[in-house]
């Protein structure tokens, strides 16, 4: 089974395949090696990195998603296998024009991530007002509005509760570094699993069409982000040494701990399960209400159903 997330960051690297054996050399500190059949996905941040055409074609029969980022981590291009989906039911079901269906999958999912925020908020310590605001965005005004209101409240508690404030911002640095590698890592994986269960990442039912995006990665990821949000509300003291002025994380130590936020000992004690195995329960709920045709199928992701009995 695929698990291991590998970051290439380091200058001058090069990353090829031999034997089903991922190799890479890192100059001056030797060479390291991993088999690619456990790899579930390649994040590259390195700006100077040398990449063999072995790697990619093995990525690709492999199913392997590789994810490069910018400066700021934010997910900019994910090389994906060629066939993707194109050989199963999912795509003779022709699911992605019937706009009622992909419009209740919508809507449960942005449910979803709301309910994950107050949850989320709760556990940061938040009061109960500001709880119940959060929550009440699921029914409040049009549904359009709904994740936009419950966004602003939610990112306004880390405003208030942080010294020097917040504002979620992509390119701006600080956290919101910390943030964007973290929503990388979850878009690896959920990506990685999509493949395997033969649904094409680029064909979404909330997220709009865009290039070089996977709208349906980003459909399922929603429920997930608090996961991310929560590795980086537990590393938000060290954001002053780990992340320089330009959004650089320097930290080696805090990038290996935002990569292992799906295996973590902490996520497992606070949401329950390995968050690999709720993101494939999600996406094996939508596989079958796709083929089905029956939105009510799909469960997408709630904290409050599988959190540990002793929070």
């Amino acid at each position: 089974m695929s698990y291991h997330f590998l970051e290439v960051s380091s200058p001058n690297a090069l990353l090829k395949v031999r034997d089903k054996q991922i190799y890479l050399n890192l100059n001056d500190l030797g060479e390291r090696r991993l088999p690619i059949e456990d790899t579930a996905a390649v994040i590259i941040t390195s700006f100077n990195c040398s990449i063999h055409h072995s790697f990619f074609a093995s990525s690709g029969r492999m199913n392997m998603p590789v994810l490069i980022t910018c400066e700021n981590y934010k997910p900019q291009s994910v090389l994906l296998p060629a066939i993707r989906a194109t050989d199963t039911s999912l795509l003779r079901s022709d699911w992605s024009y019937d706009e009622k269906l992909k419009s209740i999958l919508w809507q449960k999912t942005i449910s979803a991530k709301i309910e994950n925020q107050a949850e989320m908020l709760k556990v940061w310590g938040a009061s109960p007002e500001e709880v119940a605001k959060v929550r009440g965005c699921s029914n409040m005004g049009p549904f359009h509005a709904r994740e936009a209101r419950a966004a602003k409240l939610y990112w306004s508690f880390w405003g208030k509760n942080l010294p020097k404030g917040f504002a979620r911002k992509r390119r701006s640095g600080g956290l919101n570094s910390m943030l964007n590698y973290a929503y990388a890592v979850l878009v690896s994986v959920i990506t990685q699993r999509l493949l395997a269960a033969g649904l094409d990442p680029v064909r979404g039912f909330g997220h709009r069409f865009r290039e070089r995006t996977c709208a349906l990665t980003y459909d399922i990821m929603e429920p997930f982000r608090i996961i991310a949000d929560h590795a980086v509300w537990q590393l938000r003291d060290l954001v002053a040494t780990a992340v320089d002025s330009d959004g650089v994380i320097q930290s080696p130590d805090c990038r290996k701990k935002l990569a292992g936020i799906l295996l973590s000992n902490e996520s497992v004690g606070l949401f329950g399960k390995q968050g690999l195995q709720l993101i494939e329960n999600a996406i094996r709920s939508l596989r079958r209400a796709l083929l089905e045709k029956r939105a009510g199928i799909y469960q997408p992701w709630k904290f409050k159903y599988t959190k540990w009995a002793g929070y």
